[in-house]
């Protein structure tokens, strides 16, 4: 999202508030937790190495998992030619 917005984007949040006595102490905690929300500043996003590094690996075990099925196939032909 921030390739798209270019570093601009703005997040807006929705707070629920009952106006009933019962409620007061979840209408309070809501608010305090809105202000503490409002107060906190994102920076850029930064690149996930170890991310990147865990796709790449998951990438060749699924490779490698197709070669062996392959391999496994070619000696199950193989066992049924010589039988």
């Amino acid at each position: 999202m921030y390739t798209l917005s270019g570093g601009h984007a703005k997040t807006l949040m929705f707070v629920q508030l009952n106006p009933d006595i019962k409620s007061y102490s979840e209408t309070f905690s809501t608010l305090k937790f809105a202000e503490r929300v409002s107060g906190v500043e994102l920076g850029a996003a930064k690149s996930s190495k170890e991310g990147r590094d865990f796709r790449e690996l998951v990438e060749q075990v699924t490779s490698l998992k197709d070669t062996i099925a392959k391999k496994d196939d070619a000696i199950d032909k193989l066992q049924l030619h010589r039988a």
